[in-house]
């Protein structure tokens, strides 16, 4: 057996080693170095108004102290939490956190250093009002609905499975054309319906609608309520039948009763009864949907 001899060279090795601990110690004071070199300051409250598409992104510009912040080579990154939890569109916030006080975070990517602050989402952009060359008649005011008004972060929809020309006809005076959606039951998706991108919605539960109506309240209840807690108006065109259909909010339930061609106003200081359109139908009307047609005059008396 032919024996192999191992030598090491003790000063290589020395020397290797060396080298290794001069390179950490340059690297650890490297790092030192930039870390010392990069100062954050962020402002403590900052104001942020919501754009035309009722968003605004974050930026570091936004929140650091232009004043006191010091990092020359600084590469930085924007985190938006609420409640300690990173927001899903961060660094974008949108309408769902309007008049919402949230928490922003400004990190170093090279050092690592971050500084804290707060934003207050505001929308703050006026409504648009287009003005028509129109000559009004004074017999023609009473119904005259104004001038086209829209607004970034305010608009309502409508919901049902039929395309009426009256519903639509009437969303247009009530909201102004081009200030609401006409949403399918089959096809909407919740998600989006039930969003700060609607303040107003009208779930129309009129004939044919009734079943699909009735389906709606009983999948999103609760997300209906919560819903209308931040602030959303609903409101319901029941026909449905049977024994009632529970709609949530602690108990309510629509329950269908005697046709009547009388409506009472338990609020008269609710703001929808203090519009121009009171009396809502004068004429009669013949519902054609009931087997023998049911002639009904409409009469609600506005205070």
């Amino acid at each position: 057996m032919r024996k192999t001899n191992f030598t090491h060279d003790r000063k290589n090795v020395f020397s290797n080693w060396s080298s290794l601990v001069l390179i950490s110690i340059i690297t650890l004071f490297g790092l030192q170095e930039v870390q010392a070199q990069c100062a954050l300051a962020c402002n403590g409250n900052t104001q942020v108004s919501l754009d035309e598409n009722c968003e605004a992104e974050i930026t570091p510009a936004m929140i650091l102290n232009a004043d006191t912040t010091i990092c020359p080579r600084g590469v930085f990154e924007v985190t938006v939490s609420y409640h300690g939890v990173p927001i899903p569109t961060s660094p974008v916030v949108t309408c769902d956190y309007k008049d919402l006080t949230l928490q922003v975070m400004v990190r170093d990517t090279n050092s690592g250093n971050t500084c804290w602050g707060n934003i207050f989402i505001e929308d703050k952009l006026p409504p648009r009002i287009e003005c028509g060359m129109d000559t009004i008649y004074c017999y023609q005011m009473p119904k005259y609905t104004g001038p086209h008004i829209t607004d970034n972060c305010r608009k309502a929809a409508l919901i049902t499975e039929i395309d009426l020309t009256s519903a639509n006809d009437a969303m247009n005076e009530a909201f102004g054309e081009g200030n609401w959606d006409s949403l399918q039951y089959s096809t909407l998706s919740p998600e989006d319906l039930l969003t700060c991108k609607y303040d107003v919605i009208y779930l129309d539960g009129w004939g044919p609608n009734s079943t699909s109506l009735s389906n709606f309240l009983a999948s999103h209840r609760s997300k209906l309520e919560a819903w209308v807690d931040q602030g959303g108006s609903l409101l319901i065109n029941s026909e449905l039948t049977g024994t009632g259909t529970s709609i949530g909010f602690g108990g309510v339930s629509i329950v269908p009763g005697p046709l009547s061609d009388t409506a009472f106003v338990n609020d008269p200081d609710h703001p929808i009864f203090n519009g121009p359109f009171c009396p809502v139908i004068e004429e009669s009307i013949t519902r054609s949907i009931f087997t023998v047609p049911f002639p009904v005059s409409f009469n609600i008396v506005c205070p």
